[in-house]
């Protein structure tokens, strides 16, 4: 079976605030003490009446959104960067026989979010978090923009917390790895977490096949903040540890790159405008410690298998029916930690 993936897209946007204004006004006095604000001497201009005014401070601080729900066969991404960091300005001449100044920096710096539960009759998607830097805009990955890891651990969940903005997911990277987050997606009702030790739990049930449902799942994304797409291309692929993995569902693990990734998904960074866009999936079992980007997949994804390394925004699991038969409910509990590059 196929299965179609659509993941969270959140967008950003950016908020300029530049206000200047300068006022002075000056009158000449002859002869003995001119008056306004400023002593004049005899014959001598006086300063002005008015003091210029100019300087205020502008601010930049837009929390851009991302919230899609992602549909089809595999993993489909979400979440888009705000961006911030615009830099005010003021500059006014006060005029009146004398010049008023003013210059004043407005600041801005906001991290955009987003996280958001995919749904799809396979593969879901849930999310990234956007980022914000110094001065100007962050490019996206739909531009060309990558980043090359600054090390080659993705989350070892040892600074993870709590997602205020979602609850029931992890945000993670404030002092290891890659800064990132965690997002349950289902075709019925989401699994749930518990963080344990500095290794993430996900248990959830996969429903019964229906004619509604034919093809239900459950699953999580683990991804890395965009807007930018990760450039992994200098290693071979993920590793992980998983230390429980216990239930009767079939257990899955995809890539997220932006060409399996729609533009509705994540408008930061994604490629794919076909008709089907979702990433391969590969089967994987309780001895699985990695997966190779170049790896022959149990179901090859659309519209190709290939999997782009050098456009990389993170990985997933899923639990779904044992087999393509499977006319049951099931439940299954997977137990992850030291996700990284290799």
């Amino acid at each position: 079976m196929k299965l179609q993936s659509a993941g969270l897209a959140i967008s950003f946007s950016l908020s300029l605030g530049l206000l200047c204004f300068a006022c002075a006004s000056g009158d000449t006095v002859n002869g003995g003490t001119g008056t306004g604000n400023t002593n004049g001497t005899g014959n001598t201009t006086g300063s002005g009446n008015s003091t210029g005014h100019a300087g205020t401070t502008g601010s930049g601080n837009t929390t851009g959104a991302g919230n899609t729900t992602g549909s089809g066969n595999s993993t489909g991404h979400a979440g888009t960067t705000g961006t911030g960091n615009t830099t005010g300005s003021g500059n006014t001449t006060g005029t009146g026989n004398t010049t008023g100044t003013g210059n004043t920096t407005g600041t801005g710096n906001t991290t955009g979010t987003g996280n958001t539960t995919g749904t799809g009759n396979t593969t879901g998607t849930g999310n990234t978090t956007g980022t914000a830097g110094t001065t100007g805009t962050v490019g996206t990955c739909i531009n060309g923009n990558t980043v090359t890891p600054s090390t080659a651990l993705i989350t070892d969940f040892s600074d993870a917390m709590a997602d205020s903005a979602n609850p029931g997911d992890y945000k993670f990277g404030s002092t290891a790895g890659q800064m990132g987050g965690t997002s349950l997606f289902s075709s019925s009702t989401n699994g749930s977490f518990t963080l344990t030790g500095g290794a993430l739990t996900f248990t959830g049930t996969v429903a019964a096949p229906s004619t509604a449902n034919m093809y239900p799942y459950t699953g999580f994304v683990v991804y890395v903040n965009g807007p930018p797409c990760v450039n992994a291309s200098a290693y071979t692929g993920v590793k992980f540890t998983i230390s429980a993995l216990t239930g009767t569902c079939s257990v899955v693990f995809s890539f997220g790159d932006a060409d399996h990734t729609t533009p509705t998904a994540d408008p930061s960074r994604g490629l794919c405008t076909g008709t089907s866009c979702y990433g391969s999936q590969y089967a994987v079992t309780a001895s699985t410690t990695m997966v190779s980007f170049a790896q022959t997949p149990s179901n090859p994804g659309m519209p190709v298998a290939t999997v782009d390394a050098g456009k990389f925004t993170g990985v997933q699991w899923q639990f779904q029916p044992a087999t393509s038969t499977s006319t049951a409910s099931c439940t299954g509990s997977i137990t992850v930690d030291n996700i990284s590059f290799y």
